[in-house]
C-alpha cells in the first residue's frame, strides 16, 4: 500500500531547494511585476508548481533587472 502521501524526491535529490524570493513586500507595476521581487504575477503564482529548473530560469532572470 502506497503512503497517502507520495513525494516525488527526484528533485528533491539534486541537493537544491530554491526558495521564493518574495519578501512579503508586494507592490506591483503597470505591468504586473511586483517591484519587490521582480516576479511576474504569473511566476508569483505558479512558483509552488514550478519544477527546480523553471525556479532556477525565474532567479536568473530577475537578477539581471
Amino acid at each position: 500500500m502506497k503512503p497517502a502521501l507520495d513525494f516525488d524526491k527526484t528533485n528533491m535529490n539534486k541537493g537544491k531547494v530554491f526558495k521564493s524570493p518574495c519578501n512579503g513586500e508586494c507592490r506591483y507595476s503597470e505591468n504586473k511585476i511586483c517591484i519587490s521581487c521582480k516576479r511576474s504575477m504569473n511566476e508569483i503564482v505558479n512558483w509552488v508548481n514550478f519544477d527546480e529548473d523553471e525556479k532556477l530560469q525565474v532567479l536568473k532572470r530577475i537578477k539581471k533587472i
